[in-house]
C-alpha cells in the first residue's frame, strides 16, 4: 500500500492495531514482523506487529507483493503504453518496487521461499517482465515459477485473475532446480484440489438498509464533480449511441422508476449502466466507471475484478455495492469489522473501496500458501539468524493442522 494519504490513516489507525491483536491471539510466531511496503521492509523501518523499528534479517519464509500499478493494463496513465522491460529498467511504481524487493534479498540475506502477487499477465511465458523477473531472482539463487489464479475458483464472487510466484532458494532449501521444478507441480496440483465453487453474490452483500449501503446514498453525490470533468463524455456517448441505433432517451430512467440508489448516482454512472445493459443482455454487473465503451461486463453472476474506483453495478440487486461489501468479496471476514479499531476508525466509503481494490482476494492466497507450506522442504538450518524460537517448516503445518500430509 501507498504510505500516503487515506491509505497512510487507514494503515495507522485499522491495520495496525489489528495485525497487533490477532498477533496477541494466535499462535503466530512472535518473531513475525510485518511492514507497510517493501521498501521499509528492506530499511527496517517501523514493523506493523510490534509497533516499533526491526531490523530486516533472512527469515524462513517471505510474502512480499510489489506495485502493479505501472504493470497493469487498467492504469489509466498506462493505457496504450509499452509495459516491457518495467522490471528490468525500475521504471515506475512496479519497477521500483521490484528493485527494492530484490535490494532486499541482496543486502539482508534470503529466505527460504518467497511468496508474490501480481498481475496475470506475468504469467505468460513470453512475456518479458516474467522473464526478467525470474531471472533477477535466479541471480540470488531462487528457483521460481509462476502460477495463474482465478479467484472465482476460490468460492470469491469476482473473476479476479492474478499471478503469484513461488520461489524457493535452492542453497538454503537444500534442492537442486530439478527437485524445485517437482515441488511446484505438486504446488500446482494442490492448488487444483483447493478449488471452490463460486458463492453467490447476496452471500457478500448487506440489507439495503445497512448503514454502509446507506452511507452511499449521501456520498455517490459528491462524486459528480469527479465524473464530469469530462466534458466531452457526452459527446463521446452520444457516437456510440448512434454507431448502434441507440436513442438516448432509451439511456434515461424516469424519475418515478429510479430507485433511492439509482437515483443519487451521477448522470454520467447512470447512462454507463444502462448503454452497457443495453448492448450486453446476459450482463449480470457492470463496472461503471470505466469510460463507456470500456465498462468491464460481470457474466454468470461472477462480478469482474474489482478496482480501487470500481463502481460496480449488480443487477440481481439493482444498486452498486458498497465499499465494505467490495472488502467483502475479497474475503475481509465478518470478524474484521466487528474489531475495536475498525470501529474506532470508520472509514469512509471511498477509503473502502480503494483498499478493496487494492487487495488481493484471501482464499486465492491461502490455496497457494498452504500448498507452499505443505510441500516446503525441511529448510532453516542455513539461515545465519534463525534461533529457537523461529518456526520451522514442521511448525508451520502443525499450526495449519496439515501435520502427516
Amino acid at each position: 500500500l501507498k504510505s500516503s494519504g487515506p491509505k497512510r490513516g487507514w494503515i495507522t489507525s485499522v491495520v495496525e492495531p489489528y495485525l497487533r491483536e490477532l498477533n496477541r491471539a494466535s499462535q503466530a510466531d512472535p518473531a513475525t514482523c510485518c511492514y507497510k511496503d517493501v521498501h521499509q521492509m528492506r530499511t527496517g523501518a517501523d514493523c506493523v506487529v510490534h509497533g516499533k523499528r526491526c531490523p530486516p534479517k533472512p527469515t524462513h519464509g517471505l510474502v512480499a507483493g510489489w506495485s502493479c500499478k505501472t504493470l497493469s493494463s487498467m492504469s489509466r496513465e498506462c493505457i496504450g503504453a509499452d509495459r516491457k522491460n518495467i522490471v528490468a529498467k525500475a521504471l515506475g511504481s512496479s519497477g521500483s518496487t521490484f528493485k527494492s524487493l530484490l535490494d532486499h534479498m541482496r543486502e539482508n540475506g534470503c529466505s527460504a521461499f518467497w511468496v508474490g502477487e501480481n498481475m496475470d499477465e506475468l504469467s505468460d511465458i513470453g512475456n518479458d517482465n516474467r522473464h526478467d523477473i525470474l531471472a533477477f531472482l535466479a541471480e540470488v539463487g531462487y528457483y521460481a515459477e509462476t502460477f495463474k489464479i482465478d479467484a472465482s475458483d476460490h468460492a470469491h464472487c469476482t473473476k479476479r485473475v492474478r499471478t503469484y510466484l513461488v520461489a524457493f532458494h535452492l542453497e538454503i532449501c537444500e534442492i537442486s532446480a530439478s527437485e524445485a521444478r517437482a515441488i511446484m507441480e505438486k504446488i500446482k496440483g494442490l492448488i487444483a484440489v483447493m478449488q471452490i465453487p463460486t458463492l453467490p453474490i447476496t452471500d457478500f452483500t448487506l440489507p439495503d438498509d445497512h448503514q454502509h449501503v446507506q452511507a452511499c446514498l449521501v456520498n455517490e453525490d459528491k462524486t459528480e464533480t469527479e465524473l464530469t470533468k469530462d466534458t466531452h463524455w457526452q459527446g463521446q456517448l452520444l457516437s456510440l449511441c448512434h454507431a448502434r441505433g441507440i436513442r438516448w432517451k432509451d439511456l434515461l430512467v424516469p424519475p418515478e422508476q429510479q430507485s433511492p440508489f439509482f437515483a443519487c448516482l451521477p448522470r454520467r454512472l447512470q447512462v454507463n449502466i444502462m448503454y452497457n445493459y443495453l448492448i450486453h443482455k446476459d450482463a449480470t454487473s457492470i463496472d461503471a466507471y470505466q469510460s463507456t465503451d470500456r465498462c468491464l461486463i460481470g457474466h454468470d453472476g461472477v462480478l469482474t475484478t474489482l478496482l480501487p474506483g470500481s463502481r460496480l453495478h449488480v443487477r440481481q440487486i439493482d444498486r452498486i455495492i458498497c465499499g465494505r461489501e467490495m472488502l467483502q468479496v475479497q474475503g475481509f471476514p465478518t470478524c474484521f469489522f466487528k474489531s475495536a479499531p475498525f470501529q474506532a476508525a470508520q472509514p469512509s466509503d471511498a477509503v473502502m473501496r480503494d483498499l478493496a481494490g487494492n487487495s488481493f482476494c484471501s482464499n486465492a492466497f491461502a490455496a497457494i500458501l498452504i500448498a507452499v507450506l505443505v510441500t516446503l522442504p525441511k529448510a532453516g538450518t542455513k539461515l545465519p539468524t534463525q534461533d529457537a524460537g523461529s518456526s520451522t517448516a514442521d511448525d508451520d503445518r502443525r499450526i495449519l493442522g496439515l501435520v502427516g500430509m
